[in-house]
Parts: C-alpha cells; structure tokens; sequence
C-alpha cells in the first residue's frame, strides 16, 4: 500500500527530474560548444591524430575501402562534411549530433529512479562525450549504431536478437572487428541467462562443453588463443618507457594456450573494471578515472546480482555492456584507448545508472502520472 506522502513525493520526483532534464540537455549543450572551439588548445595533440587523419580522408574523398578509417571518412563524406571541415565546424555539427542523440534517448526512455548523487556521473558521460565525440570520429559512429540497437535491447520481440547481429556485424566487418567477439559473448551470456533462469543446467553444461571441444580444436589447428590473447603485447612492444606507457594495460601472463589465456582474461577483466594500481601514479586525472570506472564496474555488478528483479530488458542491457568490457579485456592496449572506446556505450551507461534498480534500498521511481494511474498507484 502507498500512502498519499509516497505518492506526492514520487509526482514531485517527475517535476524535479523534468527540471532536470532541461537544465543537463540546456547547459549540456551550450557548455559544450564553447569546449569543442577550445578542446585543441586544452588537450594534448594525440587527442586529435584520429580526427586529423579522418579530415584529410574526407576532403580527398577517398574510393570506398574496407580500410576502418576510410570507411569512416567515406561515411562523413556521404553525409557532406567536407564543406563543414573546410569552415572548421565538423566538430560543431559532430557534438551538436550527440548531443541531440542523446537528449532524444533521455526524452524517450527518462530517468526510471531518483538518484540526485548520480547527475554528477551524468556531466562525466556529457564531458567524456565532449572531448571524443566533438570531433570527426569512428566512436561516432559507434555511438549512433548502439542506440540503433537500444530499442532491440529493450524489447521482448524474439528476432530483436537478429536486428541487433545485423547492426554489430555490419560495424565489425566494416570498421571495428571485435565488435563481432562483443557480439558472440553477448549472445552467450544471453543464452546463458535463459538457460539459467529456466534452470536447464544439463543443457548449459554440454553447451559448455561443446565450446571447450570447438575452443582446444581451434587453438590446436591455429594457435588462436595465443595469437589473440598477445595482441596487446605486441602492440605496447614500442611503447614502453614513452610518455604515456604509465597508462599501458601489461598482460599478467604469456599467453600460450587455451588455460593461461582464459586466467589472462580474467585478470585484464578485473583489471579494466578496478584499475586501482593507478593511484600509484599520484595523478589527478587517473584517480579521476578511476573512481569513475570503479563506480560503473560497481553499478554493473549491483545490476548484475539483482538482474532477476530488474526484467529482461534490463537484464540483456547488463549483459550487453559486460560483454563489452569483455571484449575490451582482450585487446585494449591501454586506459586511454578503454575510456576513448567506451563512448560508444554512452546511452547504454545512462540507462544503467538511471534505469536499473540496483539494491534493496528504497528508490523513488519517476515515471509520468498516467503510468502510475495505470498501475494502480494513485488509486491504492
């Protein structure tokens, strides 16, 4: 039962997070603008080389390649950026399109819980979005195709599933291919949740098994497990005692087979997701990432342990950015390049931090009156 001091706290919660809204969406944009004309003078050259690289390829208007950055420069090409980087406002028109993006996904799925604390981790995302989406970039794109594939995620259809494959695979074969590892783990743990939930553990365990026989076959044939699992290395090789190697990800072991290089992953997994052995460093900007990554790694987990409670929209939500930072785990070379390439999970982040209930605790939800009037709140 509801009593009328819940019911006017949790209308007044609409007002207060509507109020909210505007002022984030208002002061978001406006803020940001005047940062995307400084950003090149506030941030160091290396923020920029990809932009750099992008512009020269769209105003050469290269031929169609499968090349990532020519993909994308033929991307910004056919959208007619050309003009707009010779007048030096791509990186306008590339915020401008974030920002409305994510002030539509705000406006069609707002804020399910009224956590006041949390809007300060929501100028982080605005800040984030700023520095790597204010410019001409392949997490642009990125961006764009994870909120094309939101309302799959939250739907219950059964070929949601399918509209989701055809959007990361395109992206995967086109730009980015470990989109297609996010893909498969993705589907996986999908499964798994299922199978789990309908408590056929018989059936998950020779699924399991199945994979561990194809897995030993395929490392057997190809070595593919130490290929894969010494990316890293063999990209940091040159980068050790640079400028930035105290933001290297170092493997904890030499990958040679299929067990060292599921006890790697595991140890860069929890690496990414609690990189406390920053704080080392003694730098402002490190301990700024990582209390920021430790929050999201903790809202995940919550979400995670509470996922029956939370549907299975949410739950395939949980899932989708876990699989993420899965994927991450097995080849990011360094901090900068996790953070650079989480962007894309922006309206994902949101929704986990504003959508998903994640403890026991009470949580005002704010919805409209007329959701509550149809769940019979106003009436008990």
């Amino acid at each position: 039962m509801v009593n009328f001091r819940e019911k006017h706290v949790r209308l007044h919660s609409v007002k207060e997070s509507t109020n909210l809204y505007m002022c984030f969406v208002s002061l978001g944009f406006m803020v940001g603008l005047l940062l995307v004309l400084f950003l090149p003078e506030m941030l160091p050259a290396k923020y920029f080389f990809d932009a750099e690289r992008i512009n020269i390829l769209v105003l050469d208007e290269v031929k169609f390649d499968r090349n990532s950055f020519i993909v994308t420069a033929w991307i910004y090409h056919i959208l007619g950026f050309a003009p707009l980087i010779k007048n030096n406002l791509a990186g306008i028109v590339s915020f401008a399109a974030y920002w409305l993006t994510i002030s539509l996904v705000m406006l069609r799925y707002p804020p399910l819980l009224h956590r006041r604390g949390y809007w300060i981790f929501a100028v982080v995302l605005w800040l984030v979005g700023v520095v790597y989406l204010g410019q001409l970039s392949k997490e642009l794109i990125a961006f764009l195709a994870i909120v094309f594939i939101l309302p799959a995620l939250n739907s219950q259809k059964k070929l949601a599933w399918l509209w989701i494959s055809i959007i990361l695979i395109a992206y995967s074969y086109f730009v980015r291919i470990y989109w297609s590892i996010t893909l498969c783990i993705f589907l996986f743990c999908k499964l798994s949740a299922e199978l789990i939930h309908k408590k056929k553990w018989l059936k998950l365990f020779f699924i399991c098994i199945g994979l561990l026989i194809i897995s030993i076959y395929i490392d057997g044939k190809f070595g593919a497990f130490e290929s894969i699992g010494n990316v890293r290395v063999l990209t940091n090789a040159g980068r050790i005692g640079s400028s930035d190697a105290n933001s290297i990800i170092n493997n904890t072991c030499y990958v040679s087979g299929i067990g060292t290089f599921f006890v790697n992953w595991f140890s860069m997994l929890l690496k990414i997701m609690f990189p406390v052995h920053l704080l080392k460093f003694m730098s402002i900007s490190k301990a700024a990432y990582v209390i920021w990554q430790c929050f999201i790694s903790i809202c995940l987990i919550r979400a995670l342990f509470a996922i029956k409670k939370n549907g299975k929209n949410n739950k395939q939500i949980v899932l989708f950015i876990l699989s993420f930072i899965a994927t991450q785990a097995l080849f990011e070379p360094d901090y900068g390049s996790v953070l650079k390439h989480s962007v894309a999970l922006i309206s994902l982040l949101y929704w986990l931090l504003f959508r998903i209930p994640t403890s026991k605790s009470r949580e005002f939800i704010i919805t409209k009156k007329s959701n509550l009037e149809e769940e019979g709140e106003l009436d008990r």
